[in-house]
């Protein structure tokens, strides 16, 4: 028995010193396929965080040149402004001077000095609206933001719209929507205003959710669909316990008193 015992201890052994012998001879048989393989992996892995690294660089250039943009867009606006805020002179007794009032032709060329303004902005966001992730959705935040300062309700909604749609899991997806109903309805586009704050106000998380789903409502109110309106004012009131639910509950009561719900 203790025989047999040596025995198979001392083929094991030999068995472990052929396997080594074996992974051995194979690593020096195959050592530079093995090299050259391994050195193809740390390319690979350089090329990827290299890759990454130019990426995250486009992307900062990316928001630096849009902040860029926003910063002499505003310096832009404020000299117009400051170029045509005349205040007149008054005496001690009369306390603050007061605003004077611009001719037609000073209105005139302040409007046109502020489209130029605008026009340059939209002009220097150039490609970055058309980029995908954040880049995209801040050049066209921005560009949304000049467009409607100018009150160009058409292509402000647009861009809060393609803004939306660059990141949908991006935190200003709802509140991308709810402008976009705003412009909406500047435009007089109830329908497609009730769609957007519906949108908006249906995302879980959404801090205005209330705001929104009141406007819902409204939107639906202002198109005439009394019976909708109302549906979506209860929703209002059913769901949250705040100031947009308290102004849910009187729409409801003025459309009832007037034989609208």
């Amino acid at each position: 028995m203790s025989e047999t015992v040596l025995t198979l201890k001392k083929s094991n052994k030999e068995n472990t010193g052929d396997s080594a012998q074996k992974v051995e001879s194979f690593i020096s048989k195959y050592r530079k396929i093995i090299l050259v393989s391994f050195a193809a992996v740390v390319v690979a892995a350089v090329a990827v965080c290299t890759v990454v690294l130019l990426r995250n660089k486009e992307k900062n250039d990316a928001l630096a040149a849009i902040y860029s943009v926003e910063t002499s867009y505003i310096e832009d606006v404020a000299a117009v402004e400051s170029k045509y805020t005349v205040k007149e002179e008054a005496s001690e007794d009369e306390g603050e001077p007061a605003v004077k009032e611009l001719t037609e032709e000073e209105k005139a060329a302040k409007s046109d000095e502020l489209a130029a303004a605008a026009a340059k902005a939209i002009e220097a966001l150039g490609s970055y609206v058309s980029e995908s992730g954040v880049v995209g959705v801040r050049a066209n935040l921005l560009a949304a933001e000049i467009h409607y300062a100018a009150k160009d309700y058409l292509s402000a909604q647009d861009c809060y719209l393609a803004a939306a749609e660059k990141d949908v899991k991006a935190y200003t997806y709802p509140a991308c929507y709810s402008n976009a109903g705003s412009c909406a309805l500047e435009l007089g586009k109830y329908a497609d205003a009730a769609s957007y704050f519906e949108k908006a106000s249906s995302v879980k998380g959404y801090i205005l959710a209330s705001h929104d789903m009141f406007r819902f409502a409204m939107a639906k109110e202002l198109s005439e669909d009394y019976s909708g309106a109302v549906k979506v004012y209860q929703e209002v009131v059913d769901k949250y316990d705040d100031e947009w639910a308290n102004l849910a509950q009187s729409s409801i009561i003025r459309l009832s008193v007037n034989g609208k719900n």
